[in-house]
């Protein structure tokens, strides 16, 4: 039979996160790469716990795998068609992914993964509106709306209102004039950003139900050379530009000037790429000459910012990355000529060996993410009740069948964590089901033998 441990805590067991001084290589992925015969990292992707990378072999097929623990251990996707090349797209830690294919043959489709990469299905048939030139390039979603660019400027962009089964044109913005370079594409509540034209067009705003585009910045009658945007997490609109960043907190209608010297950017060099990282963001400055090249973490209130290079020197690019990406804990970047190798810079959570404060409002209902994810054989489940009452914990396979009743009875208010040992089963995606009262959770785990 199997043992169930439960245990009552006080206080939540958690890691803590810290953030190393340094860039390091994540040594697992050059294994990953020889054990698995790959031709080295094409793309990067990285969405709330997890990052991506995907690789080719030698038959030009396609392989997609994923780790959660920083690199430590790597899974691979479970994609619908290994002949596809993949460009993976997520919007504001959301569990939903789209990802772009293009086949061998031609053929290109759009797939969709509502458990963060671990499974995909295809959501638009055959080539759907794709034209022969069409490769996708950014991507932004609000709940079924989706919107997608090409790398091909003359091609334009499409705009689904039904999940990315039906597309149509979606090229209006500026004046009319869709054949302008599109930086940047995001989202936020009901509300579609695109940043135009590699000459400093500006940020356009688009209702998820609206046909055409409306500018926001920069303000009329001012002049601006926009580099690069973004939403943060707390909905702040965010511009680069040559003299240092401006920022919104009220979608666009007003905007608040900080510049290079403000924030310690420095006088000279083009910030490249910016992104998230949890609750800063990060700049990516690159200097013609490249002797000045850096990276810099802007804080939450951007009143400041940290050089955070460290690592990256002795290379013949200064500190220059061909992909970057983020999610709350860690920074992943590829260098250019350098396929084989994944970068980090800060520390995944290194599991349930830190005491510290309750992760849990006192009066929240919660279920954590078990961890550690994917497991094997056993896996902790932690959660919160705002009060004493009758609780069940179960867990499920896909086809809805109960595996493992683990709690089943009256519990105190308070954190708790369960221990569940799943020995007896089959490797595979399960469910994990909290029930207390009115109030229900359910959550998804990976067991990998």
């Amino acid at each position: 039979m199997r043992t169930l441990v439960l245990v009552l805590f006080n206080v939540c067991l958690i890691s803590g996160v810290s953030v190393a001084q340094s860039w390091n290589t994540i040594d697992k992925v050059d294994s990953l790469i020889k054990n698995e015969s790959l031709l080295g990292i094409s793309s990067i992707h990285a969405n709330e716990s997890r990052v991506f990378v995907s690789s080719y072999k030698a038959d030009f097929s396609v392989y997609l795998y994923y780790s959660e623990d920083g690199g430590e251990n790597w899974v691979e996707s479970e994609t619908p068609d290994k002949s596809a090349t993949y460009a993976l797209f997520s919007n504001n830690s959301d569990s939903v992914i789209y990802a772009w294919g293009t086949s061998l043959f031609g053929a290109r489709q759009v797939k969709k993964s509502v458990d963060n990469g671990t499974s995909w299905s295809i959501t638009s048939p055959g080539n759907a509106n794709f034209s022969a030139f069409f490769n996708a390039a950014k991507f932004a979603s609000i709940s079924d709306t989706l919107i997608i660019t090409s790398t091909a400027r003359s091609v334009g962009m499409l705009k689904s209102v039904d999940g990315g089964i039906n597309w149509e044109k979606f090229d209006s913005f500026s004046d009319g004039d869709g054949n302008k370079s599109i930086e940047s594409v995001f989202s936020y509540k009901n509300n579609f950003y695109l940043l135009a034209g590699s000459n400093g067009e500006g940020l356009f705003k688009s209702h998820r139900d609206s046909s055409s585009w409306q500018k926001v910045y920069p303000q009329e009658g001012v002049s601006k050379s926009v580099d690069r945007a973004l939403v943060t997490k707390s909905g702040r609109l965010v511009i680069a530009h040559s003299n240092g960043i401006d920022y919104s907190d009220d979608e666009g209608e007003t905007w608040v000037e900080k510049s290079r010297e403000d924030l310690g950017i420095g006088a000279s060099g083009t910030i490249a790429r910016m992104i998230n990282f949890g609750e800063d963001i990060l700049l990516s400055i690159q200097d013609a000459s490249e002797v000045q090249s850096r990276l810099l973490l802007i804080n939450s209130d951007i009143t400041e910012s940290t050089n955070i290079s460290e690592g990256l020197t002795g290379y013949s690019r200064g500190t220059e990355l061909n992909f970057i990406v983020a999610n709350d804990n860690q920074i992943f970047g590829t260098r250019f000529g350098q396929t084989l190798k994944l970068w980090s810079y800060g520390e995944a959570p290194t599991g349930v060996n830190n005491v510290v404060e309750s992760e849990f409002g006192k009066d929240e209902f919660k279920l954590s993410q078990n961890y550690p994810n994917p497991f094997n054989p056993s896996t902790n489940i932690s959660f919160n009740l705002p009060s004493s009452g009758d609780v069940s914990l179960k867990v499920y396979n896909l086809l809805g069948q109960e595996v493992a009743s683990l709690v089943n009875g009256r519990m105190n208010s308070g954190s708790h964590t369960v221990s569940f040992d799943a020995s007896s089963l089959a490797s595979g995606m399960y469910i994990y089901q909290l029930q207390a009262g009115s109030h229900l959770q359910t959550r998804k785990m990976l067991l990998i033998k």
